[in-house]
């Protein structure tokens, strides 16, 4: 297919983070009359897609996946910048949510959304709940759209809804960290509404308001936040026990030690997430992407499930942790013939 081939050199421009190479190949698709839309959704997101997975399979480094993002990210933005908005246009505010770095599917969006004619409020990566909040309060959108792209930011997610509750006609989710057609958001019975790309979230602005209001805060936290909030307080404690069980491993070289530090970090994340939503589906899921990225940096799985038993023994007063492990651990385990 013709979009495959751009895919290739663009993949091929952004590797060698030869910027100008691929502004001409965008600049050359606009001439030939290909759509923003078009070029954005077949040709750069999908190169984006290859740039993670050359990451995850350690034939890129961070580096150099960065800066072929950041080149990725700068072309949307320029291209978002030359839209125009419709007399009429709707004000959007889009964020990810406090601690989500990963801002280029946002950026994309909101750069479709400006060509569809309305009006975008780009704030970026990781925006402070509480910054947030000041924000909106002060320009009052007609939407808020929050990216979440991992299960981990799912409790930072709500914070920020929890904080935008009655400063905005509507907040629109998206992103996988709200799981699979957005099941997470729904734990907010129509107050939140989940949208997968930029033409979800048009149809959904063309829709009245959530009818119900906005419910008061105050209300008793579930069991499970609470003991959520209970293992976010000993994530340092369990990170530390972690590296530890891996002996050897977390001694090797500095970048490799770096790499195990910040899986297992976001890997507590991700267990604190899953007791949240009182749902081990998260957990289960991310330790089946860490287990594939670890092994091809040559960790075992059954080294990870150690972490995962020394995890489960430190948290004896929580059951609802160790049955999110325990689910984990068994979902790794050899199927019986």
């Amino acid at each position: 297919m013709r979009a495959e081939r751009y895919v290739s050199t663009y993949f091929e421009a952004i590797g060698a983070a030869d910027t100008g190479s691929a502004q001409r190949q965008v600049s050359d698709l606009l001439e030939a009359g290909l759509q923003l839309d078009w070029i954005v959704t077949n040709v750069i997101l999908p190169a984006q897609q290859l740039v993670g997975e050359a990451w995850e399979n350690d034939t890129w480094n961070v580096a150099r996946e960065h800066a072929a993002t950041g080149i990725s990210e700068q072309i949307i933005a320029v291209l978002g910048a030359t839209q125009q908005e419709l007399p009429c246009a709707k004000h959007l505010v889009a964020a990810c949510v406090e601690h989500e770095q990963h801002s280029l599917p946002l950026r994309a969006t909101a750069t479709l959304l400006r060509g569809a004619g309305h009006r975008l409020t780009f704030l970026g990566a990781s925006v402070p709940v509480a910054d947030l909040r000041r924000y909106v309060t002060q320009v009052r959108p007609d939407a808020v759209l929050l990216s979440c792209m991992l299960a981990a930011r799912v409790p930072d997610a709500e914070r920020a809804i929890r904080a935008l509750r009655g400063l905005t006609t509507r907040i629109i989710v998206g992103g996988p960290g709200f799981g699979p057609e957005g099941v997470w958001a729904s734990r907010f019975r129509g107050e939140v509404t989940a949208a997968r790309d930029a033409t979800e979230v048009t149809r959904l602005l063309e829709l009245p308001p959530p009818a119900q209001p906005f419910d008061p805060l105050g209300q008793p936290r579930p069991v499970c936040e609470l003991d959520a909030e209970r293992i976010r307080a000993r994530r340092d404690d369990l990170l530390e026990h972690g590296m530890a069980v891996l002996g050897p491993l977390s001694r090797a070289d500095d970048l490799f030690a770096l790499f195990l530090s910040d899986s297992l970090g976001h890997l507590v994340d991700t267990l604190v997430a899953a007791v949240h939503l009182d749902n081990p589906a998260a957990f289960v899921e991310y330790l089946r992407w860490l287990r594939r990225v670890a092994s091809r940096r040559g960790i075992p799985s059954a080294q990870l499930d150690q972490v995962l038993r020394s995890w489960s023994g430190q948290l004896k007063g929580m059951p609802k942790a160790r049955r999110v492990i325990g689910a984990a651990l068994k979902d790794a385990a050899p199927a019986d013939t």
